[in-house]
């Protein structure tokens, strides 16, 4: 953070950070997804080789929850045939509706697609610790009454 941001929401493992305040709100839960017509959704429980011949639909490199699905498969040596990368969620929520791949998304990302019956949930054993959002602002940041009345909401509805 270079001081363009007064305060940010970051989707990460806990971490400490030597420039930053870090509070961290909620866990988050990671679902692996895909459309109720695609082959995966008939198997009772997901293991890397599972992946190996069908599309992955990825966010894009360093995102935390690509790392999850890294460290799902790489340890197995499995390299998916084929990869998209994108910067948006929401495409990747609309790719997986119309049954273009799987992906690995926060559940709070996709609790309406999973209700509605848009994308199904598959069974899988993450590989890591869990994953927390957090809240950030630089150690020096002045926090003004607006700010500090938003992290006072913020930590209300969170916490």
């Amino acid at each position: 953070m270079n001081g363009a941001l007064d305060i940010a929401f970051i989707m990460d493992r806990s971490k400490p950070a030597a420039q930053l305040n870090i509070e961290t709100l909620i866990e988050e839960t990671l679902v692996l997804v895909a459309s109720p017509d695609h082959p995966l959704t008939d198997k009772s429980h997901i293991l890397p080789n599972d992946l190996r011949d069908v599309t992955v639909l990825l966010t894009e490199r360093g995102c935390s929850y690509r790392e999850v699905l890294e460290q799902f498969i790489q340890p197995q040596g499995i390299e998916p045939n084929n990869q998209i990368e994108f910067v948006s969620i929401e495409a990747i929520k609309q790719c997986v509706i119309a049954d273009l791949g799987i992906a690995i998304l926060p559940k709070m990302a996709v609790t309406r697609e999973l209700y509605n019956g848009e994308m199904k949930a598959l069974s899988w054993t993450p590989p890591i610790a869990p994953m927390y959002t957090h809240l950030a602002w630089h150690k020096d940041k002045r926090l003004t009454e607006p700010l500090q009345a938003f992290l006072e909401l913020t930590r209300a509805v969170f916490i």
